[in-house]
């Protein structure tokens, strides 16, 4: 203490006492453009006072928080079972050998009579030299991978000799 204040007394102010603290946080959350507040609150103490004076009395404040911003892709895959003992299988890739129907209204077509596939002759390879084929068993038909899929994928050729009459 200074040589001038030779004793201090404070008296408290309860009269002055906040009787409750109540702190309002409103957090707006976005995810793809779409907003919404989410509101949450702490208090002191875990009761708040029930008298109107005290309610009164009380400290309250609201903090705005940012939140989550976020953005979601999508996509939409089409899947196939790869069956290379399927002549259907083929003629779905090469329509150009399928047979023709003879009571087909169009005779102007090429007519094939016949597709046969020489089963002994398939060949099923990765089209990349330096790596094994993995065995995947589906195809993609419709959609496109990207890098955000965790899928894994493998590229093929697939090769048979077949019989067109």
């Amino acid at each position: 203490m200074s040589a001038i204040v030779q004793s201090l007394r404070v008296n408290p102010r309860y009269d002055l006492q906040s009787s409750f603290v109540l702190i309002s946080y409103e957090q707006t959350e976005n995810v793809n453009g779409v907003s919404w507040m989410t509101p949450t609150t702490d208090q002191y103490p875990a009761t708040l006072p029930g008298d109107a004076l005290s309610f009164f009395n009380g400290l309250r404040f609201t903090v705005d928080l940012q939140g989550v911003s976020a953005a979601t892709s999508s996509a939409t895959l089409v899947c196939d079972t790869i069956d290379v003992t399927d002549p259907d299988w083929w003629i779905a890739r090469h329509p150009q050998y399928e047979a023709h129907d003879p009571d087909s209204a169009a005779e102007d077509e090429i007519p094939i009579a016949s597709f046969a596939i020489d089963f002994s002759t398939i060949k099923r390879e990765p089209t990349g030299a330096d790596e094994a084929d993995k065995g995947y068993a589906q195809e993609l038909t419709a959609g496109e991978l990207t890098d955000w899929m965790t899928f894994k994928s493998q590229r093929i050729t697939v090769s048979c000799r077949a019989t067109i009459t």
